[in-house]
């Protein structure tokens, strides 16, 4: 299947920072197909695509930066390990989150996905 082959090719040629967020959303939507194993039209995967549009994910330099561009937003400040996570603060590298109506970032689920994350 050309998802999983996707997939495979991503991890072997790491993000640089700048790539990481739309590197990951990228990688999440392959796996939700993977997963599924069933073919996705183009349609429907620019739908999910947009899901992500208001989401901000945590990069590994410590900075949260747009899921869809990868648009940096803020540093957050520099990761390591916490309860059993990279984290910087109260956030994790790899979750992404959501301003919520009080204006703090909440962590959300992955949009359209059987991915538990």
């Amino acid at each position: 299947m050309l998802s999983r082959q996707l997939r495979l090719h991503f991890h072997l040629f790491p993000p640089k920072a700048s790539e990481y967020a739309p590197w990951l959303v990228a990688d999440v939507l392959l796996l939700d197909v993977v997963l599924k194993n069933e073919a996705v039209s183009r349609a429907e995967l620019g739908r999910r695509v947009q899901e992500f549009q208001p989401l901000v994910v945590l990069r590994p330099d410590g900075y949260l930066a747009l899921a869809l561009s990868g648009r940096e937003l803020q540093c957050v400040g520099p990761v390591g390990v916490q309860d059993g996570a990279y984290r910087a603060g109260s956030f994790e590298v790899g979750t992404f989150y959501r301003k919520d109506e009080t204006d703090n970032w909440q962590p959300v689920s992955v949009p359209g996905s059987v991915v538990a994350r």
